[in-house]
């Protein structure tokens, strides 16, 4: 699939909506941006015990 979003934090929420199935081809940006944001998600949800 090809979007064309103006807004790099709008082109993350919406890649991100699409979990493990996406993986972000173009602009190294998002691709940083995406991957920050799983960390996040990770660690927030793997330190509770």
């Amino acid at each position: 699939m090809t979007f064309e979003i103006p807004e790099l934090e709008a082109a993350a929420g919406i890649v991100m909506t699409y979990g493990y199935l996406v993986e972000v081809v173009e602009l190294e940006q998002l691709r940083v941006l995406g991957r920050e944001r799983a960390r996040a998600i990770f660690a927030r949800h793997s330190s509770r015990g």
